[in-house]
């Protein structure tokens, strides 16, 4: 295709380009970040002259096919938008001041939990957690991070612990944070666990047994400019009784609430963007808890 027809049809995308204007009603804040996760926005589309009401989801950053992404929740339709970050104007709050959520790299092959170890200490790293800084240095260089993921495939299956507590200590104490493993035996402690050092955007891989299906979110996710929507699918534990296919391990990264119920996005390995998960839904009930194990470093 010649210069000339590349630069029209860019000519012409940006002229079609949906400007949108974010304006902040309430706020979820940290030290690390001024619109977080679950805050109550108004997203004003200029060309329509229409204003609507939505929850910010994060500011997803490095995905492979669309780079960075405002993601908003649209309550009504139960639907996630990914909006290119260019599109949106946001004069009361600077784009760098939003909480970060990163894509996550596709596992190769049966390697959760390496990806989860290495996703984890990204997404740290993404949030401002900074520890003694050694974190941020590593995180700064594609060389750097690739290595920690090689030492993270490394020390989990060539070690043969097949052990994520060790690595965890490991890494924690390389970067200046006290690592803790926990269990429950009680979901509504667990909830609550997860709930609160998400909601201060603080992660936690969460280990757990799958059975031998998926579900399906009942939150979708799409892209705003082209239409496609994401795979809604997803993993979680398996419940008493189910046949057991197999170990998993998952990143979870940001809370917020949606009718009353507490919901967490996480960050899984098998996909490039996140997951919503539904605390009581996939915690509660007959889930095998005893099964499950729960990483966080502070």
């Amino acid at each position: 295709m010649k210069l000339g027809v590349l630069l029209f049809l860019f000519v012409i995308h940006s002229a079609l380009a949906e400007e949108i204007k974010l304006r902040i009603v309430a706020a979820n804040k940290s030290d690390n970040f001024e619109l977080g996760v679950g805050s109550r926005v108004k997203l004003e589309f200029v060309q329509r002259n229409e204003t609507h009401d939505a929850v910010f989801m994060g500011k997803m950053i490095g995905h492979p096919q669309y780079g960075e992404e405002l993601l908003f929740l649209d309550e009504k339709d139960t639907r996630i938008f990914m909006i290119d970050s260019k599109s949106v104007r946001s004069p009361s709050v600077a784009k760098s001041r939003m909480q970060n959520l990163i894509s996550t790299i596709d596992q190769a092959g049966e390697t959760c939990a390496a990806y989860a170890l290495y996703h984890f200490w990204l997404q740290t790293a993404a949030v401002g957690l900074a520890g003694n800084g050694e974190l941020m240095t590593v995180m700064s260089k594609e060389h750097s991070r690739m290595k920690l993921l090689e030492e993270s495939i490394t020390r989990y299956y060539m070690g043969r612990s097949f052990s994520i507590k060790p690595v965890m200590k490991n890494f924690g104490d390389r970067f200046g944070f006290k690592c803790r493993e926990k269990v429950f035996e009680n979901s509504a402690k667990a909830i609550d666990y997860i709930y609160k050092h998400t909601m201060a955007g603080k992660s936690v891989i969460i280990e757990f047994f799958i059975g031998s299906k998926m579900v399906t979110s009942d939150i979708e996710l799409q892209d705003f400019e082209t239409k496609v929507e994401m795979d809604s699918r997803l993993w979680i534990p398996r419940k008493v009784g189910e046949r057991n296919a197999g170990g998993h391990a998952i990143v979870a990264s940001a809370a917020f609430t949606l009718n009353g119920r507490k919901k967490v996005l996480v960050l899984d390995s098998n996909w490039n963007e996140p997951r919503v998960w539904d605390l009581e839904a996939y915690l509660g009930g007959k889930t095998a808890l005893n099964e499950m194990i729960f990483h966080s470093c502070d």
